[in-house]
């Protein structure tokens, strides 16, 4: 498959020997050579292929749009809303994503020539020492110092005439990296370099020889673009070159045994495998949270990966130190994006109710099933220090003055991610049949008492939002805004399921969204990225509208949408 079909350049690279031989595993050959690039195209239909809908109290509203992880409404569920607010539900909104629909998710052209100039050195050392000290180094440990020192000198080492293996994929890392601490640290980066949307169109060049010949520094090329396209709202972009990436972790075993070639008995042995393990575990936190704003199943088959957590790993208790000792944090293990049991526990979740084999769950299953799991979530509340541990009801002082804020935003986005998921756990009586059957007491209770905690965590996600605003990191909108999006829907819905004494309330809370979201996003954005702003905000701001319209509507009758 040509790079264009991927990245939506015009450009590709034939497999030339691009990626270095640095670090290839035992046994393993190279991929895919003398394939030549095919002219086959994505079918329009694959924007609304999605797994497991969205059900609200018996309705079936719909799928997510794999495009821009926003949802989009079926033609039916807007006919339902319609009912109930009295007026045309959507209308622009769904023209605006007909629109969106129609432009390629391009990236900027560039000549192939000189692909591979890289920034001056002392701009790459100046990033790295930006990164040492930087406590996002403990969220996304995407390079080892010790081991990218290497890479450095590979790609600034005098070729005159030829660019061997280990040197072209070295300057592809290079490219790569410079990309991902545009959108780690914007600020300080900022002043010493702007041509990050270059690096990183310069590294995709590449970046599919990384299935030809899989070594450590393609590795890490191909995570660090996938977390620049995610941090800068190109789900798609980002959904494919995660797929990329999980097929080099599985080509080293680092999903359950890293297979480097080199010994574990030495230093550098030791350092590779330890990485190796880090770059799975960041791949796994992708896998799920990507799947989830796609609508896409996950890549990652838990069941066949080691999930066992690092020996070392202390997740929010490294938090707590650092409440308690500001600098401790410089010599904690690496924390990953989000607790690492929780981020397993997710997985489990939407593969107990959200996988195709749970659509067909009777409603004592699912109901015990959800049973379970919110048991399991309480479990791991209550293992994290009290002093951060997420409450479905208490929302405030979330992070502690002392705590460094890239470290804050760590604990916020941890719960996010626990309401989050006791809303979508809660959620999926939705499912049940008993809601069109008007089914027997004990289980009628059931279900409004899952609604009520799914209706609930959802209020605290957008409470969480307005409290915890100036602790998020700004550069992480598009992982966040994941949060109070799904929220807004679940309020919305009840709020025309069940308008009771709280509709005004969540009305206010509704209303917050637009103004919040603005102040959230800070950095210069690509043409790209604007429309999908634009559609974020035309989605709140007809949810708010239609919210009004519902109140001032007043109850309706509704008919069961199959």
């Amino acid at each position: 498959m040509g790079i264009s079909l991927l990245f939506g350049t015009d450009l590709y690279l034939q497999d030339h020997n691009l990626l270095s031989s640095d670090v290839i595993p035992d046994g393993q050959q190279a991929l895919g050579d003398g394939v030549e690039p095919t002219e086959a195209r994505f079918q329009e239909s694959t924007d609304d292929i999605s797994y497991g809908g969205f059900y609200f109290a018996g309705y079936n509203l719909g799928d997510i749009s794999s495009r821009n992880g926003i949802p989009v409404f079926s033609k039916q569920t807007r006919l339902w809303i319609q009912r109930h607010v009295g007026v045309e539900a959507f209308t622009a909104f769904n023209t605006m994503i007909e629109h969106d629909r129609a432009i390629p998710t391009c990236h900027q052209t560039i000549n192939s020539a000189g692909w591979d100039a890289l920034p001056p050195r002392h701009i790459i050392e100046a990033y790295i020492s930006i990164y040492k000290a930087s406590p996002l180094r403990l969220v996304f440990p995407i390079i080892q110092e010790t081991l990218f020192q290497r890479t450095v000198s590979l790609a600034y080492e005098d070729t005159p005439s030829f660019l061997g293996r280990d040197v072209l994929n070295a300057k592809t890392c290079i490219l790569a990296f410079t990309a991902a601490l545009s959108v780690l640290e914007p600020e300080q980066t900022a002043v010493l370099s702007n041509n990050a949307a270059l690096c990183a169109d310069r590294a995709e060049q590449s970046i599919l020889s990384v299935l030809a010949a899989p070594t450590i520094d393609g590795l890490q090329a191909s995570i660090m673009l996938l977390l620049y396209r995610d941090f800068c709202g190109q789900l798609q972009a980002a959904t494919l070159l995660h797929s990329i990436s999980w097929r080099c972790v599985s080509l080293f075993r680092a999903h359950v045994r890293p297979d480097t070639g080199v010994g574990t008995d030495t230093v550098r042995g030791q350092c590779i495998v330890e990485h190796l393990r880090g770059l799975f575990w960041l791949c796994y936190f992708f896998d799920k949270h990507i799947s989830l704003r796609s609508g896409q199943p996950p890549v990652i088959d838990d069941s066949l990966c080691d999930l066992t957590i690092p020996r070392e790993y202390a997740g929010c208790v490294s938090i707590q130190q650092a409440a308690m000792e500001p600098c401790s944090w410089q010599s904690s293990p690496d924390l990953f994006p989000c607790d690492l049991e929780l981020t397993k526990l997710k997985s489990k979740v939407f593969t107990v109710l959200y996988s195709y084999s749970a659509l067909t769950k009777p409603d004592a299953q699912l109901l015990r099933d959800i049973r379970e799991l919110d048991a399991e979530l309480e479990s791991w509340r209550i293992s994290v220090p009290s002093n951060i541990r997420p409450c479905l009801s208490k929302v405030t002082g979330v992070v502690e003055s002392n705590v460094p804020q890239s470290l804050g935003m760590y604990v916020v986005f941890v719960h996010f991610e626990y309401l989050f998921l006791l809303a979508t756990i809660h959620r999926a009586c939705g499912r049940c049949q008993a809601w069109r059957d008007n089914g027997v007491d004990a289980q009628e209770t059931a279900l409004h008492s899952s609604l009520a905690l799914s209706v609930q965590g959802s209020r605290s996600t957008l409470r969480l939002l307005k409290v915890a605003f100036w602790d998020i990191h700004r550069e992480s909108f598009w992982l966040i805004i994941f949060y109070p999006m799904w929220a807004t829907i679940t309020i919305f819905c009840n709020l025309l399921y069940n308008p009771g004494f709280e509709a005004n309330s969540d009305l206010e809370l509704l209303k917050l969204l637009p103004s919040l979201i603005k102040g959230m996003h800070i950095r210069q954005v690509s043409a790209i990225e604007r429309m999908q702003l634009d559609l974020l905000d035309s989605f709140f701001g007809e949810i708010v509208r239609l919210a009004e319209c519902a109140i001032r509507h007043g109850p309706n009758s509704v008919d069961i949408i199959a």
